[in-house]
């Protein structure tokens, strides 16, 4: 079986161009927004929607119509804020630029950026040289006692970078130290009422997923390799960082036994597929196990006649009309409505956002049945061992644990023929350690030390974990 293994994400809906390293702080506001400047200001606009959105760069965007406009005005004045955002509108609505193909999309980017902009500010005031300030103390309660970061009785908050809306964690003391996801149904309802949410920050492991695969050239290369991608990327949270084997896309299209997406999760999905329904089930989903699969989606012609105004894009052109799986890898709030956040075909850096109920996204939604925890993510070789008591044989740089004879007969076998175990500690020859009762956690690490311990009449073996 062939398997092998960053995300970014841009806040440029419309054409879901490649991210840029442009930032809000070092394009000129007052250069751009300057009444002489030589740019038509649809030009100005084009050219601040390359910043990630932010309170600099939301500034520098309202100061081309606002150009008095303050910092702190603009955060802690909605008034203030609102007649700006108005202002702009009105300088770059489609219809005074009748003759700019351009100017309609730029204008619905425009409050695509507002709206991500807008999450940012409303998480703290700013005074006048741009400083945040949390409306309460760093890491205090009202009564401003401070605590610190692993305080027990402060839940840990993660700033997401799609939005500044703080997203509770239960505290580590509370979990093992790899498991991220919800701890009680309340957290995972919780989480799915966000206004944002990214599979990849929920479980950062997943930034470690290639997407390059094949060439698409059919709608059954689609099906394969989305398949493969949700299974890979599920496959990843229950290893709980980057794997050693991965399916491949391009296999699995080759052979005619497999057409639909429920004959390759069935193959190598581990039990079939699970239907997933309404936005609030798949919302659910995406929090607690991970991307899912919608299986009917419609690639409308005109919708990627629109994207084609910024190439490139990563939607196969042939499949115009037709309907074909995507991924969904979460959701984000925009000024226009919510959105689902699409992974891509073939690359690993674009996203597309497509509009809830829209294109028939969430007609037909499934995921494979398997949680993956019993299917092996490394080559090997392996050595079983019972480590189900703790997870924090996954964190710490050297381990130990104690086995009968017959398992040090078994740790033998994970070395070359001929190689003691003297001399594959000095080699450092390296195997897998691996929980025999949840197969999908393993380690990689070498062997440091073996030992007889009299106490407890076990071979103490000791390790020094790779990665």
């Amino acid at each position: 079986m062939e398997r092998k293994s960053q995300l970014s994400y841009n806040p440029r809906v419309v054409g879901f161009a490649p991210n840029t390293t442009t930032t809000g702080s070092q394009l000129s506001a007052k250069s751009a927004s300057s009444n002489n400047s030589i740019l038509p200001i649809l030009d100005q606009v084009d050219l601040f929607l390359s910043a990630t959105p932010g309170r600099q760069s939301f500034l520098n965007l309202l100061r081309l119509a606002t150009p008095d406009l303050k910092m702190e005005d603009m955060v802690n004045d909605e008034i203030t804020r609102l007649r700006a955002i108005k202002v702009l509108k009105l300088k770059i609505h489609p219809d005074k630029h009748p003759k700019k193909e351009s100017a309609m999309r730029l204008f619905q980017e425009v409050q695509v950026f507002i709206g991500m902009c807008e999450d940012k500010i409303q998480v703290g005031v700013v005074n006048e040289d741009s400083t945040m300030k949390s409306k309460k103390n760093d890491l205090g309660g009202k009564d401003g006692s401070t605590r610190t970061k692993d305080s027990p009785s402060q839940p840990q908050k993660s700033f997401r970078r799609d939005s500044c809306q703080p997203v509770n964690y239960p505290n580590s003391n509370s979990l093992s130290a790899t498991d991220t996801r919800p701890a009680k149904e309340s957290d995972v309802r919780l989480t799915a009422d966000a206004l944002n949410f990214r599979v990849s920050q929920h479980w950062p492991e997943l930034n470690t997923i290639s997407y390059q695969d094949f060439e698409i050239v059919n709608p059954n290369d689609v099906t394969a390799h989305i398949a493969c991608c949700c299974v890979n990327a599920r496959g990843t949270i229950a290893h709980g960082k980057k794997i050693g084997l991965s399916y491949n896309g391009k296999k699995y299209a080759d052979n005619l036994n497999y057409s639909t997406m429920e004959d390759y999760f069935k193959a190598i999905g581990n039990g079939g597929v699970r239907k997933i329904r309404g936005v609030q089930e798949m919302k659910e989903e995406l929090v607690t196990n991970g991307p899912l699969v919608s299986n009917a989606f419609h690639l409308d012609p005109e919708f990627l006649r629109r994207l084609e105004e910024k190439s490139p894009y990563d939607f196969v052109s042939s499949l115009a009309g037709n309907v074909h799986p995507i991924m969904i890898e979460g959701w984000g709030q925009t000024s226009f409505g919510e959105v689902w956040i699409v992974a891509p075909f073939q690359t690993n850096e674009k996203r597309t956002f497509i509009p809830f109920h829209k294109f028939d996204i969430e007609s037909e939604c499934m995921v494979p049945k398997s949680n993956f925890n019993q299917v092996p993510w490394q080559r090997g070789p392996f050595f079983d061992h019972d480590l189900s008591k703790s997870d924090a044989w996954r964190q710490i740089e050297v381990g130990q644990f104690r086995v009968k004879t017959a398992d040090l007969e078994r740790l033998g076998l994970c070395f070359p023929p001929g190689e003691g175990l003297v001399t594959s500690a000095l080699k450092k020859t390296p195997f897998e350690l691996r929980n025999v009762k949840k197969i999908a956690h393993s380690r990689s690490c070498t062997l440091r030390d073996v030992s007889w311990d009299i106490d407890k009449k076990k071979w103490a073996i000791k390790v020094d974990f790779i990665n």
